[in-house]
């Protein structure tokens, strides 16, 4: 098995159980002090719960690992960009202006991160992760708000 065969297949496994922990709730504890509202909060979608242990796990990634991960990294992030298009698209909504400069941004991260070197890579990921995360944030209020 190679290199990226290995990142990928441990990839994979962490991230099923990271999901599944967070599924199941394991690790979390209510306060004494939590409204009734906050504990009333829908779950969140399994989306954001996969792309959060993804990004935690390109941030901490030495360059040249991050390297190795960067085909993987681009084909998780078109699986989230094409499927945050057709969450807007089943719910009739139309993309504003901020959502669209900022997709733009991360699709010509994807493309440009082939390209760089690892102290390149190591430099410009934390911006192209801080772009997904605030993405993601961005489409977890959407769904929120409409009721999903």
């Amino acid at each position: 098995m190679n290199r990226i065969e290995t990142l990928v297949t441990r990839f994979g496994f962490f991230t099923l159980v990271l999901v599944a922990l967070g599924a199941c709730g394991a690790g979390e504890e209510a306060s004494e002090g939590e409204s009734a509202p906050a504990a009333a909060e829908p779950a969140s979608d399994p989306l954001t719960d996969e792309m959060t242990a993804h990004l935690g796990q390109m941030e901490d990634m030495p360059a040249d690992s991050m390297q190795a991960m960067v085909p993987m990294h681009r084909q998780v992030v078109g699986n989230m960009l094409a499927r945050m298009n057709a969450d807007m698209r089943s719910m009739n909504m139309g993309a504003d202006a901020a959502w669209n400069a900022l997709v733009d941004s991360i699709r010509a991260d994807v493309v440009r991160l082939p390209e760089l070197s690892a102290p390149e890579l190591e430099a410009t990921m934390p911006a192209h992760l801080g772009r997904v995360t605030r993405l993601l944030e961005s489409h977890r209020v959407m769904m929120r708000a409409m009721g999903m």
